[in-house]
């Protein structure tokens, strides 16, 4: 009995080797991935409609609330930190955000808890958050 042992040939070897760089590389995101959605809480404005009025509406009541979390959040000592001091803040942070929609002209109602939610990928200038669900505080405005 004759026993066969292929030899690889160069082009086959490194194909190999750029399926396993790919592999560990993919492996190496998702790590980071899970990583940074353990860190973060996204906030979630939703707006009455795709008006553009109702869409710049949510922009400014984005831009108070923000003032506001960023605040609550440097004060927290972890992510439990955090995340129960935005559930004991939740019925100020709608206070502020209806105080911005009545300043702005409007009677919409607002809504807000801290939820899990599946976001898609988001461009910054300079970054980007992958997919994913993520801790949100969410923001309904009227009837979102």
């Amino acid at each position: 009995m004759r026993t066969y042992i292929k030899k690889w040939k160069p082009v086959e070897l490194a194909l190999l080797a750029a399926l396993a760089l790919a592999l560990v590389s993919g492996a190496a995101s998702l790590g980071r991935q899970d990583a940074l959605q353990e860190k973060m809480i996204r906030l979630h404005v939703i707006a009455n409609s795709d008006s553009d009025a109702d869409q710049a509406l949510k922009l400014k009541v984005r831009d108070k609330v923000l003032d506001f979390t960023t605040n609550v959040l440097q004060r927290s000592e972890n992510m439990e930190d955090a995340q129960r001091q935005l559930q004991d803040a939740l019925g100020r942070i709608e206070n502020i955000a209806l105080r911005e929609i009545v300043d702005q002209g409007y009677e919409y109602s607002v809504t807000a808890q801290l939820t899990s939610a599946e976001f898609p990928l988001k461009e910054y200038d300079g970054f980007s958050l992958p997919a994913g669900e993520y801790t949100a505080l969410r923001l309904v405005i009227g009837d979102g």
